[in-house]
């Protein structure tokens, strides 16, 4: 309890006003046989029973009586070909213990009394009694990894020192009872008693609830508690911009138009970005301009020279004559 107080003064003060019996293992009656915290069957029974529940009171326990009748022959079936003296559920106990127990040390003293160490922990068992100081054992009544260490020690039987409840013989005792089948209404003997008649049916407000079972008081705030509740975005007014109402109730003046916004796709800046790298338009401009200049400087004439000068001596001219070269440059 010191453990709870510090975590929580709530939970704290909510569990020292219920019995320690109801909420804790090592108060628990050993009458039971059973470690549940939480009794689920009736968890189980409103589930099965939801189809159910909706209709009137005679429909539903006639639904419950079939229910109930084939549930008890399915389990007798069943067991007509199970080979083994402890039922299924209780062997998937034993197997656990049967793993638990290679990390334990026995010191025995009598055949019927042992010491089990693991680590700094230490534990009596006393195989006669059926109990250990774990009080697993004392509260299942299935032998637990300390108890499984020492049967085991003595090459004794697990299952031996499983309770009876858990045998396959007090399964089917548990089901032995038949649920015999009913004729139809129309079979019934008839009687000189007055047919009994229905409820008057009074439609009530709203829609029909289909809930499991009517909650516990305080249940539903934990439910609400629990759920993801969306946050609603406040109200923004689209003329004058404040929050907290809108345009048709606004009662303020217009806020002036905010500046325009850049159109188009805004550039990837990001730790994966090469700078260096340039899109494909890029290297097409610079491609074109880079062949333009090259046309460009083989048409043009290189700075600092004239141009080419006519051979000296004898040239011919259109009719093929020969002529001196002074004539040429006159």
């Amino acid at each position: 309890m010191e453990s709870i107080k510090m975590l929580s003064k709530d939970a704290f003060t909510y569990l020292n006003k219920i019995p320690t019996d109801r909420w804790s293992r090592h108060a628990f009656s050993t009458k039971s046989k059973s470690a549940m915290i939480l009794n689920n069957c009736c968890e189980s029974f409103n589930n099965v029973i939801r189809e159910a529940r909706s209709q009137p009171i005679l429909s539903m326990m006639e639904w419950v009586r079939r229910y109930v009748m084939k549930r008890a022959c399915i389990k007798r079936e069943g067991m007509e070909n199970y080979v083994g003296k402890v039922m299924p559920a209780a062997m998937k106990l034993l197997h656990l213990s049967k793993e638990g127990a290679k990390n334990y040390f026995e010191t025995k003293s009598t055949p019927q009394l042992f010491e089990v160490n693991h680590g700094e922990n230490q534990y009596v068992v006393n195989l006669q009694a059926r109990t250990c100081g774990c009080y697993r054992w004392d509260l299942t009544c299935i032998p637990c990894c300390h108890d499984f260490r020492c049967i085991m020690r003595n090459r004794a039987d697990p299952e031996d020192y499983v309770h009876k409840a858990y045998t396959k013989e007090s399964f089917l005792l548990a089901y032995a009872p038949v649920f015999y089948p009913m004729p139809g209404m129309k079979q019934w003997e008839k009687t000189k008693s007055p047919h009994p008649l229905p409820p008057p049916f009074r439609k009530m407000a709203g829609r029909p609830s289909k809930r499991k079972r009517i909650r516990a008081e305080g249940e539903d705030d934990e439910h609400v508690n629990a759920l993801v509740v969306k946050r609603r975005k406040p109200t923004r007014c689209g003329n004058c911009g404040d929050f907290g109402h809108n345009k048709k109730t606004c009662k303020n003046d217009a806020a002036p138009p905010p500046p325009p916004k850049k159109m188009g796709r805004p550039k990837k800046q990001g730790p994966f970005t090469n700078p260096t790298r340039t899109s494909k338009k890029n290297l097409t401009d610079s491609g074109a301009s880079a062949s333009a200049t090259k046309r460009k400087s083989k048409a043009a004439p290189a700075k600092g020279k004239s141009k080419a000068a006519p051979a000296k001596g004898r040239t011919r001219d259109a009719q093929g004559t020969q002529e001196p070269a002074s004539q040429v440059d006159d």
